[in-house]
């Protein structure tokens, strides 16, 4: 396991614990910074996919926002019973200071596969608001 944090580099300190990833999945982990600095995803690669945490500043700190209701990426011609194998919320870039692109990747154990991008939009007080991307 490989422990990720997010140091100031002017005194060393830690700023925050991004979490503990094991290999070969810290491959597969990425930060994504908003362009003014004030939001952060994380994504922590994993066996199953991939998983994505979001904060924002707070001073000389940062906070965790809960994830929202995500898009579910539905899959064509998935039978009943069908089990999610691969489930992945993956960053793709910030199109605005306060809008991140987020794609959701699933895979199912009969070989299915779907994708749903959509926009995760912070307001003011860094409520974060889902709508699909166009």
């Amino acid at each position: 396991m490989t422990t990720v944090n997010l140091i100031e580099v002017k005194s060393g300190r830690i700023v925050l614990e991004l979490g503990s990833i094991g290999r070969p999945w810290i491959k597969e982990s990425a930060a994504f910074w908003s362009p003014d600095s004030q939001r952060l995803a994380f994504m922590s690669g994993t066996r199953r996919g991939g998983w994505t945490t979001l904060y924002v500043r707070k001073g000389g700190s940062f906070e965790e926002v809960p994830m929202p209701e995500l898009i579910h990426a539905k899959i064509k011609g998935e039978s009943e019973g069908a089990k999610t194998v691969l489930a992945a919320r993956v960053p793709i870039r910030w199109t605005k200071p306060n809008v991140l692109l987020l794609e959701n990747n699933v895979e199912n154990d009969q070989g299915g596969e779907a994708t749903s991008r959509m926009l995760l939009t912070f307001d003011q007080s860094n409520g974060v608001k889902v709508t699909r991307a166009k």
